[in-house]
């Protein structure tokens, strides 16, 4: 996923009231959570990873997105 499709895709849950943007992992999978205004927690994957990729190169792609999640000055 790019930049701009990552943004758009958290613009759009801004405009539906989602709030407390972050990007984890759970086993296999990279996550995009977010908070709605009830509090009630949201989860949708960004991609799933390979069974050979290394430690590092999972870490790094997460710093990317949490990046993109910081407001650009």
């Amino acid at each position: 996923m790019n930049k701009q499709d990552f943004i758009s895709k958290v613009n759009a849950e801004k405009q539906s009231g989602g709030v407390r943007f972050n990007v984890i992992q759970v086993k296999n999978e990279v996550l995009m959570c977010w908070t709605n205004g009830q509090g009630e927690r949201h989860y949708e994957p960004l991609f799933v990873l390979k069974t050979n990729q290394r430690n590092e190169v999972i870490r790094q792609k997460i710093k990317k997105y949490r990046r993109w999640l910081k407001p650009e000055t």
